[in-house]
């Protein structure tokens, strides 16, 4: 057998496998459902949430992965619920706790396996940010990309989802006697 044949026949299979992927495998973008793995009692109440998305070697390196959720949480306190979602194995677990306590982040801890993770979110695209309100994703952004931009973009879509809040409590408010 020549190498024209094998080089085919392996052409055939990374084809098939492309195309096979994970059936319930989607990218998660704005209007998708919040993946139930994310979710449970505390999140599920139906108000904005900021999920963070890391993998447990995202908080052994010095890499300061937390900037924008900190920064997010001195502006908007108890108005926005945060997940920590962490993408690794349960017995680590104590590392992203044990980081998340020293970078004085408050966050509800979420694990996930990287098996889950992949069914979620198969481009792989951590660490991450994911805003959503209710069930849905509003807004998401890769926390590798330029900071001063994922900043701005942040900011915008908090803006975004906090205008239809402002707008409610103006309309209550105009609506008191």
């Amino acid at each position: 057998m020549g190498t024209r044949p094998i080089a085919l026949i392996g052409g055939l299979v990374l084809s098939i496998a492309a195309c096979a992927g994970t059936p319930e495998a989607a990218l998660l973008k704005p209007g998708s459902t919040i993946p139930a793995v994310w979710r449970d009692s505390t999140s599920a109440g139906g108000g904005p949430t900021l999920f963070w998305v890391f993998r447990t070697n995202d908080c052994l390196t010095c890499q300061n992965l937390d900037y924008q959720v900190r920064r997010v949480q001195r502006r908007f306190g108890g108005r926005l619920h945060f997940v920590a979602v962490h993408v690794g194995s349960p017995r680590d677990e104590s590392i992203p706790r044990a980081y998340l306590r020293e970078r004085r982040v408050r966050a509800e801890l979420r694990t996930v396996s990287s098996a889950e993770m992949r069914r979620v979110l198969p481009d792989g695209a951590i660490p991450a940010i994911y805003l959503a309100d209710g069930a849905l994703i509003r807004w998401h952004t890769r926390l590798a990309d330029d900071p001063e931009k994922v900043a701005l973009r942040l900011d915008h879509a908090l803006n975004e989802l906090a205008a239809p809040a402002r707008a409610k409590a103006a309309d209550s408010a105009n609506l008191a006697p």
